[in-house]
């Protein structure tokens, strides 16, 4: 998922030498331009019966910000990028290389955890730039709720596709569609990607997983866009419902 927004913090600088800025001044001398990314990833796609998964939040930061000409005695700064990368109860501050004042950042911090599906989190990544020189000058915050939601799904037996992997094996993929009636789950899996060897009389159902954001205060979730073998990790090739964990069968946080 992308957020981008920007704004500036100034600081007071004094330095010997230098006639004193105000923090007016001070916001005037640099150009932030960053774009930040927040992410929750799988490291490992297996469905897991326990319901307990490892998920990764990925936030990544790149831009430059650049000095004013009128602001010479800043060039010589060294920006140094930082977050608060907090995933639940894991996590906190990393900070990155610094980088000459016109030079661009460009990096990527990692929280991992283990998480239970179908339960609320938060997520809250503060990214910050430091000038050595001017002091913090740049910084965003994103505060979201993610889930990991399982949809448990069963096959049409329309095949959307077909193709072949780089290993040679034919994948068909089909159409699925939740097996909840009651509620509408926060996941709606579209499509489940299988090998040939699998007909469609053995793949009746799949368990389907994902994971999901939201702001805080919304009720929409927005879910990752689907790839083969994320979403859909593991097939039950029986014909008869298998015994569920987690149950229910889908995961519902209005």
């Amino acid at each position: 998922m992308k957020f981008l927004k920007y704004f500036l913090v100034a600081a007071l600088l004094t330095l010997v030498g230098f006639v004193p800025q105000s923090k007016a001044q001070l916001s005037l001398c640099f150009h932030p331009s960053y774009s930040t990314y927040v992410t929750q990833v799988f490291p490992n796609v297996t469905y897991q019966t326990s319901g307990v998964y490892s998920i990764q939040q990925v936030a990544h930061i790149i831009g430059n910000a650049g000095v004013n000409g009128s602001c010479t005695n800043m060039t010589s700064g060294i920006h140094t990028p930082s977050v608060s990368n907090v995933l639940g109860s894991y996590g906190g501050t990393q900070t990155g290389p610094g980088v000459c004042s016109f030079c661009q950042t460009d990096w990527t911090s990692i929280t991992s955890g283990l998480f239970n599906v179908s339960t609320i989190y938060s997520s809250n990544v503060l990214f910050s730039m430091r000038c050595s020189i001017a002091g913090a000058f740049w910084s965003f915050v994103s505060n979201l709720q993610w889930e990991i939601a399982y949809t448990f799904a069963f096959n049409t037996g329309a095949i959307r596709n077909s193709y072949v992997d780089a290993a040679g094996r034919t994948h068909f993929v089909y159409a699925i569609t939740s097996y909840c009636t009651t509620i509408d789950p926060d996941y709606k899996p579209a499509t489940l990607d299988t090998l040939g060897i699998y007909p469609y009389a053995t793949v009746k159902y799949a368990h389907t997983i994902d994971v999901c954001t939201r702001y805080v205060g919304t009720h929409t979730w927005i879910c990752a866009t689907y790839i083969p073998g994320v979403t859909s990790p593991a097939l039950t090739t029986t014909g008869t419902l298998p015994v569920q964990n987690p149950s229910p069968y889908c995961t519902y946080n209005p």
